[in-house]
């Protein structure tokens, strides 16, 4: 504020002829002509000291011109009428000191938004005046006015009715307030135990899992084991089949007469016969001294040795009426020396590894060579765990320096040394 201008008090005198209403009136002109919009204008009693009606009147009037004039304003009134005026005019508003109901002392609480009453005949009465004045006073005065003072100290109730009960509900409120954080809280605790509880009920899961699955893969063991037992049994079969089709009269023949020709000197390009077998075959290249022999036949590349062949010089009569007994033998017995599993999926490696180990046993080789490559090594490492559990095979090891992507398998009853 640029200045505070105050009208409190009574400075009446005699002496300069001012009555108490004059006095009051000075200075409201006083602070009418210095004060600004920026002015705090404090007026006690405003309009007394005069008639009330025309107190009333000026003391509207009053508050009218400061209003315009943006000043602000506090006074103080125990007028009727002028609190009537403060509740219908805009931009002004009532207020009250709050009194005890009891002692009628001053609380020095400050309500706004409704007047107080003025309580001269209860403040009187308290003070000592006699009943009878009090009374007599009562029926002097207007019913409008007895009216209003009783409202004025109804609404003064239930104003603070109305106050204890927002205070109240302020309470509740926060108590609410509260609560819902409690619980927002307990939410927040019940997610966390909730995802808590799922990652357990999944890990547990997982765990039941992997246990199933390690019981399904020893199942597909056992069964593999069970079918590779079963093949051993057929391959002992197919070979007592064939020992006796060796010894039968028409092999025995053959053997004779081949025992009876003289030995020829075999040389790469000659064409050879298995003598065990009657497989026949190109020799690629002799070895050792003309002890080993690399024989291709058809398809298939053999390490022989020199005294299980003969070299083929012609077809006689002999070989062919043998012949049948050749065939059927070459096609229970047919195998590889060696099994290329590149580029196989995972799924298809042990079946055609399990098939040639049986057809290789059957066949009589004592060696075989399986070719899985380099790349991640993912198909080595099932390869020797294959070959690991399997009955026909007796040890295996990597390829020599440079062969690291083969293994060489020595199957069952093999002189062939080898690791397991």
């Amino acid at each position: 504020f640029d200045g505070v201008f105050a009208d409190i008090g009574d400075e009446q005198s005699i002496e300069q002829m001012l009555s108490t209403f004059s006095w009051h009136m000075g200075n409201i002109v006083r602070i009418i002509r210095h004060s600004t919009r920026n002015s705090l204008v404090l007026l006690d009693e405003l309009g007394t000291s005069t008639d009330p009606v025309e107190g009333v009147a000026i003391a509207q009037s009053v508050l009218l011109y400061f209003q315009l004039k943006g000043s602000l304003v506090a006074a103080s009134t125990h007028y009727s009428g002028l609190k009537a005026f403060a509740h219908r005019t805009p931009g002004f508003e009532n207020a009250s000191l709050d009194l005890d109901p009891r002692t009628l002392k001053p609380t020095y609480h400050l309500s706004l938004g409704a007047p107080g009453g003025s309580n001269a005949l209860s403040i009187a009465s308290q003070i000592g005046l006699l009943p009878e004045i009090v009374d007599k006073a009562r029926e002097f005065m207007p019913q409008g006015h007895l009216e209003m003072e009783s409202i004025l100290s109804e609404l003064a109730d239930e104003k603070r009715k109305a106050e204890s009960l927002r205070r109240d509900l302020e309470r509740e409120k926060d108590k609410l307030v509260k609560l819902r954080r409690e619980l927002e809280q307990r939410l927040q605790k019940l997610e966390v135990e909730e995802r808590n509880v799922l990652a357990q009920i999944r890990d547990s899961l997982l765990r039941q899992a992997a246990l199933l699955e390690g019981d399904i893969r020893q199942a597909a063991k056992e069964l593999r084991k069970s079918r590779s037992e079963m093949g051993i049994e057929r391959a002992r079969k197919v070979v007592t089949e064939v020992r006796q089709e060796l010894e039968g009269a028409a092999w025995q023949v053959r053997k004779n007469r081949q025992k009876s020709e003289e030995a020829l000197a075999i040389g790469v390009g000659d064409r050879v016969r298995l003598i065990e077998t009657g497989l026949e075959g190109v020799v690629l290249s002799v070895l050792g001294n003309g002890r080993r022999l690399e024989v291709q036949a058809r398809d298939m590349k053999l390490m022989v040795k020199a005294g299980d062949v003969e070299k083929i010089t012609h077809i006689s009569e002999g070989v062919s009426s043998a012949s049948p007994i050749v065939r059927t033998i070459r096609s229970r017995e047919r195998s590889l020396l060696e099994l290329d599993l590149r580029g196989k999926r995972a799924d298809e490696i042990e079946p055609r590894l399990d098939l040639y180990l049986n057809d290789a046993f059957v066949s009589g080789l004592q060696q075989v060579r399986i070719i899985h490559g380099f790349g991640t090594g993912t198909v080595r490492q099932l390869v020797h765990e294959f070959l690991r559990r399997h009955p026909l095979v007796e040890s295996f090891r990597v390829g020599h320096e440079g062969e690291s992507g083969v293994t060489v398998v020595k199957l069952q009853g093999s002189r062939v040394s080898g690791s397991r």
